[in-house]
């Protein structure tokens, strides 16, 4: 693999993760903090920060 490429793919797997975990953190904020009380989250790997985010389909490469 080339030094490009693998960049690319770093930048790619770093940007889904954020991706996954604010969308994971905006749901389980909203719910903890506008709700008055807090309701538990309906997917289990929301609740812990330890474990890891149900996979998701692969994006589009963009042709290099």
């Amino acid at each position: 693999m080339t030094q490009r490429r693998l960049a690319a793919l770093a930048k790619l797997s770093i940007t889904v993760v954020v991706a996954a975990a604010t969308l994971a953190g905006c749901a389980d904020y909203g719910r903890r903090h506008h709700s008055g009380r807090y309701s538990p989250p309906s997917q289990p790997w929301v609740a812990g920060p330890s474990s890891p985010p149900a996979p998701l389909p692969p994006p589009p490469r963009p042709k290099l």
